[in-house]
Formats: structure tokens, C-alpha cells, sequence
């Protein structure tokens, strides 16, 4: 019987089912430390440094293989994504 509660890490944070642990990319460096709140999560994070916007080629890369994405208004995301990112509202 598998019990359903969840495991905690040496500090006393849930650590979540690696089933559902995502890979997120983060387009730049945003208030609030969205990168820590996830990483804390237990989620893997790829945060791009560079404060500019990110080039068309660079997004693609950047999210092959992710889960999800945060961007901001300023990143162009154009075109189709590739064939491993799934959009949702």
C-alpha cells in the first residue's frame, strides 16, 4: 500500500512526486522571485540572465524540453512552438 502523504526533505519542505516535477524556463530575471518559489517547489528552473529581450532562436531553444514558460510582454513569442511545449491560458 503506498501512503499518500507527502515526503519532506532535511529542512521540513514538501518534496513533490518526481512525476510531477516540472521544467520551467524563465525569460529574465522578474520582482518577486518567481525562480525561487518554483525551485522551492521542486521544480527545475532555467532562468535566462540577459535583461534583454530573448531572440526568436534563443526562446526555441531555451524551451525544448520545458513544461512552461514565463515571459513577459516584451518577449516575442511567435510562430509555432516546438512540438514538446503545450500552451495553455
Amino acid at each position: 500500500m503506498t501512503d499518500p502523504s507527502p515526503a519532506f526533505d532535511s529542512g521540513g519542505a514538501v518534496r513533490p512526486d518526481p512525476a510531477s516535477r516540472a521544467r520551467v524556463v524563465i525569460t529574465r530575471v522578474l520582482p518577486g522571485r518567481p525562480e525561487r518559489m518554483l525551485r522551492d517547489a521542486g521544480h527545475d528552473v532555467v532562468l535566462r540572465s540577459d535583461p534583454g529581450p530573448a531572440t526568436t532562436a534563443e526562446l526555441r531553444e531555451l524551451v525544448a524540453g520545458a513544461d512552461a514558460l514565463l515571459c513577459t510582454l516584451v518577449d516575442r513569442i511567435d510562430g509555432r512552438p516546438p512540438e514538446t511545449v503545450t500552451i495553455s491560458a
